[in-house]
């Protein structure tokens, strides 16, 4: 008894190990992808929402911060349909103190987007797009998935059917 309760504590700090050392691993590569796409426009925007690449709900907060007096426009495309245009072109508004653009987009089925920022410096030239890639997932969908493979582990099912 004591025997198995042992092995199934170790399997669960093992498994939390290797899950916070992927994740950490998937945060390390996305912040320097993150990093690669501003860095081509000198740091004139910085995209400060959505950070992450899943998205699991159907309204979506954007936000941004232009620097350097930039002109910046806004496309929002729905790529499972041939890159169908769903938003935009705005202008994306400079905020009064620190330059900031904030839009919730509501209602976003599941499948691919991709934002594109079209960015012009402040004396008016035009500079390389910054493009986020981003997926929306059904919450209902995920939830369940999640819920799923955690009662597949073998490691819970012996812990809670194993007596």
């Amino acid at each position: 008894m004591y025997k198995k309760a042992i092995t199934g504590a170790l399997v669960l700090v093992i498994i939390s190990a290797s899950n916070t050392t992927a994740y950490a691993a998937h945060r390390q590569f996305a912040q320097i992808k993150y990093r690669s796409n501003t860095e081509i426009n000198q740091g004139l925007i910085e995209i400060i929402s959505p950070k992450g690449d899943v998205i699991v709900q159907d309204s979506l907060l954007i936000s941004v911060q232009v620097l350097d007096n930039a002109s910046v426009t806004l496309k929002i495309y729905k790529q499972d349909t041939d890159d169908e245009l769903i938003f935009g072109p705005e202008k994306v508004d400079q905020g009064e103190n620190l330059k900031f653009y904030n839009k919730q987009i509501k209602d976003l089925s599941p499948g691919k987007y991709k934002m594109v920022f079209e960015v012009k410096d402040k004396d008016g030239n035009k500079k390389d797009p910054v493009v986020k890639y981003f997926t929306v997932k059904n919450k209902d969908e995920e939830m369940t998935k999640s819920l799923n493979n955690i009662m597949n582990t073998n490691v819970l099912k012996d812990i809670l059917f194993n007596k």
